[in-house]
């Protein structure tokens, strides 16, 4: 039997907590551990989860100042004692055997790594849909390509892993996003056992006001930060430039749409995204990159006007549609 070690890292969380962490303490699975870091919350998250270290003694609790999820995360890995990791977001919660699920897949597959199914859910519990992984691919490198364009590679959570092979590796405090995605190009970069869990263990709840609906001035740059990551990961690959050129092609167009869609200067935005290295990799024949890559401003411009008077249209035609 293996004993898990489960990294929450909790800010603000009063809400949700008590749901996430009553998803572990049904489990009939008993050998784990639940790793609680409370990143300086000023709400009664800390009361909430008192009442669980108090009353078990598998449910501890660090208290940093407020200081990010990457320290938390970190303070996790290092105070764990389990030899499977996984981590948990504050705001979700776990299926009733989702512990017993990964023991049976780490032993029965001898995996070092573990991704699964998950469910996406509103905070009321709604379904929205089921997240299905993608189909095993022959390559191991192409599996991670696959993952990543499937939006199942980087979450924290989408995954657990043995202990042994994530010796040193932490996730980069300096970073407030993609730090997960780095972590696991990290994390994979030694070719492992992967097993798929086709069933969905995990709830992720989508809540409003999260990171991701921040904008990001520095987006470009932490774009090629995940790129130099993605580059030294697939270093020994046989495939590596047809599958370095797959995640420049997919982060040229996450970074083209953030500009259109985000309250960012746009000349600014698209200038910087033009020096940046995943670009140059990138094969897309899209108008607009094309127009970025060989700097040409005037075409750009008139590209991204045309774009949000569509955008503009599009909502017009939608409301009246709906009256």
């Amino acid at each position: 039997m293996y004993k898990f070690s489960i990294i929450i890292p909790v800010y603000n969380a009063e809400k949700t907590i008590r749901k996430c962490l009553e998803s572990i303490k049904v489990s009939e699975y008993e050998d784990y551990e639940v790793i609680i870091i409370d990143d300086g919350s000023v709400d009664r998250s800390a009361s909430i989860i008192s009442e669980y270290t108090m009353n078990d003694k598998r449910f501890k609790m660090i208290s940093q100042a407020n200081s990010g999820p990457s320290l938390a995360r970190n303070k996790g890995l290092k105070s764990s004692t389990g030899e499977i990791i996984t981590f948990v977001d504050s705001d979700d919660y776990v299926r009733s055997d989702y512990l017993e699920m990964l023991a049976k897949a780490f032993e029965d597959n001898k995996a070092d790594v573990v991704f699964f199914d998950f469910h996406c859910v509103r905070l009321d519990g709604t379904e929205l849909s089921i997240y299905h992984l993608p189909d095993i691919q022959e390559n191991y490198y192409k599996n991670l390509v696959s993952l990543s364009e499937s939006y199942m590679f980087g979450y924290t959570w989408i995954k657990a892993f043995r202990k042994e092979i994530a010796q040193g590796i932490y996730f980069d405090m300096d970073l407030s996003l993609f730090e997960d995605e780095i972590f696991t190009c990290k994390l994979l970069e030694r070719p492992v056992n992967i097993f798929y869990l086709r069933e969905p263990i995990y709830y992720y709840v989508r809540m409003e006001g999260t990171l991701i609906q921040r904008t990001h001035k520095e987006y470009c740059q932490l774009c090629d930060r995940v790129f130099s990551a993605w580059k030294y990961l697939l270093e020994m690959d046989p495939n590596g430039k047809n599958n370095l050129e797959c995640r420049a092609n997919a982060l040229t167009e996450i970074c083209k749409f953030y500009g259109l869609e985000r309250k960012v200067n746009p000349f600014t935005f698209y200038r910087e995204m033009s020096d940046s290295e995943f670009l140059r990799y990138a094969t897309s024949n899209d108008p607009m990159t094309i127009a970025i890559k060989e700097q040409k401003w005037f075409k750009v411009m008139c590209l991204y006007i045309k774009y949000n008077i569509k955008v503009v249209m599009s909502k017009k035609i939608f409301r009246k549609v709906n009256r």
